[in-house]
């Protein structure tokens, strides 16, 4: 009889365990991931105001992305190299526009920079309809 309720319990507890362990859990990440996203940027933010290093940072978790324009490639490299050092975070994506390309504009797609080289020259005659 006493094995029939000790089965009986374990079955009833495995039961209701399961469901309520599952919604702790995601209730805990919701209310867990903006602070470690809001700590995350601070923290990137601080090392690379120390460095000098003038970029705007974002977080998804604990993956990161790096945007804004700086006058180097050597600086936007620093930058993620930086960020990465950071405790906590996985990913840095580097979306930095370098300034000192002359002639040039880039165009980001996720790690890849790809320069578009060509000068554009085109005028509108003003006399003419459009």
């Amino acid at each position: 009889m006493k094995n029939i309720i000790k089965k009986d319990l374990f079955i009833l507890l495995t039961m209701w365990l399961s469901p309520a362990t599952i919604l702790l859990l995601v209730i805990s990440i919701y209310l867990v991931q903006p602070k470690v996203e809001a700590k995350l940027v601070s923290s990137v933010r601080s090392v690379l105001a120390e460095h000098n290093i003038d970029a705007e940072v974002s977080f998804s978790g604990r993956d990161g992305t790096l945007t804004g324009e700086v006058a180097s490639q050597k600086i936007a490299d620093n930058a993620k190299k930086l960020s990465l050092a950071v405790f906590g975070i996985r990913v840095i994506r580097n979306q930095l526009l370098v300034r000192d390309q002359p002639y040039s504009a880039s165009k980001i797609t996720n790690e890849l920079q790809l320069p578009i080289i060509e000068k554009i020259s085109y005028r509108i005659n003003p006399q003419q309809d459009l």
